[in-house]
């Protein structure tokens, strides 16, 4: 029993000291990757110079904003389980977030690990993870980069994320530049773009617009989708007009709109 505990607790600090090796990692750009630093992941069983494919996981929130540490450890204990497929797969975790590098393999490959864990962890315990995947394998400092844009990827609004929970960095578009661009400036964008409008209004007429260019613009599809008649649809497309200056209908004001409202489903700026 002596010896069985104390092989456990060896297993943990090993855990534990690759974890802590991976986050000085992620976090250890081109510029500062020394020779000390590969030393040290060689003595982890970590090579450093092996290219991997970046994937950033978070667990869904729930309604009342918590998520137990119980949770955490078992969906990180299924991490482990599944990574086994490849000794070189390596993961860590940081509050509800999990980063995983996979050995490099084709993006259908790299999707498929991530839908399997993330069926595994629904099944098993009830609650999804979201995925968001960098689309070129990393290798030594090139990992922060790669870091970076998974997790761009990870926080898009984009509606493969809310469709499948898996979006990959080539998936993206304005999230490329999203961080960027300050909380306080996207704020202000989204005021002048919905000028004279209460937030109240802004939520309602985004919800509409949202659905009005999913359709393609099309007014019928539109009110059949938001379950009202053409007419009433009409009236507040011709209000959102009159009160702010720009129609959503007209090919040169639609894109602000649409950025518009990009920059107000962020949520920094909500």
């Amino acid at each position: 029993l002596l010896l069985a505990e104390y092989l456990k607790e060896q297993k943990r600090m090993e855990r534990s000291a690759r974890s802590r090796f991976v986050q000085e990692w992620l976090m250890t750009d081109e510029l500062r990757m020394s020779p000390a630093l590969i030393s040290h992941g060689q003595a982890l069983g970590i090579d450093v110079t092996l290219p991997r494919r970046v994937a950033v996981f978070a667990l869904e929130e729930r309604e009342d904003g918590a998520v137990s540490q119980q949770v955490v450890d078992r969906v990180e204990h299924t991490l482990r389980q599944l990574l086994k497929e490849d000794a070189r797969n390596i993961s860590t975790s940081s509050g509800t977030s999990f980063v995983v590098l996979m050995t490099d393999r084709e993006d259908r490959q790299a999707v498929a690990l991530a839908a399997r864990i993330r069926r595994e962890v629904h099944s098993r315990y009830g609650c999804w993870l979201h995925a968001g995947l960098d689309s070129t394998p990393v290798s030594g400092g090139q990992l922060r980069e790669g870091f970076i844009r998974a997790k761009k990827a990870l926080d898009a609004p984009h509606p493969r994320c809310r469709a499948e929970g898996i979006v990959s960095y080539d998936d993206i578009l304005l999230e490329i530049f999203m961080d960027e661009i300050t909380p306080a400036s996207r704020a202000e964008f989204v005021r002048r773009i919905f000028r004279g409008c209460t937030p109240e209004q802004i939520d309602t007429d985004i919800r509409m617009l949202r659905v009005l260019y999913a359709c393609d613009g099309s007014l019928t599809r539109a009110a059949a989708q938001l379950y009202i008649h053409k007419n009433p649809l009409q009236y507040k497309l011709n209000r959102l007009t009159q009160q702010t200056g720009f129609d959503p209908r007209r090919l040169d004001h639609a894109p602000l709109y649409y950025l518009a409202m990009t920059f107000y489903e962020s949520r920094e700026t909500r």
